[in-house]
């Protein structure tokens, strides 16, 4: 069985991510309702579109689909992440 990585507690819309990736997403007053998460790219100045995985949310940000809103509340990984060349 995949060991489950840890993830940071949720932050709110109004902080942004300190480094470019991809997240897992969701607009601030659906952070605990939505029964599954959503991924977005953030490439350190706006947030591509919301996806139901990773390699969809890259291929959404690399189309130029990004959230015109911007603000997103988010969530990554509590350690240091693997580095993936896009």
């Amino acid at each position: 069985m995949k060991k489950q990585p840890k993830l940071t507690p949720w932050f709110p819309a109004a902080t942004n991510p300190v480094r470019p990736g991809v997240y897992i997403a969701e607009w601030p007053d659906y952070v605990d309702i939505v029964p599954h998460p959503w991924f977005a790219f953030w490439d350190g100045k706006q947030w591509g579109w919301m996806e139901t995985n990773i390699e969809l949310a890259v291929s959404a940000y690399k189309r130029g689909d990004t959230h015109a809103a911007g603000k997103l509340a988010w969530r990554g990984l509590a350690g240091r992440p693997k580095a993936v060349k896009l």
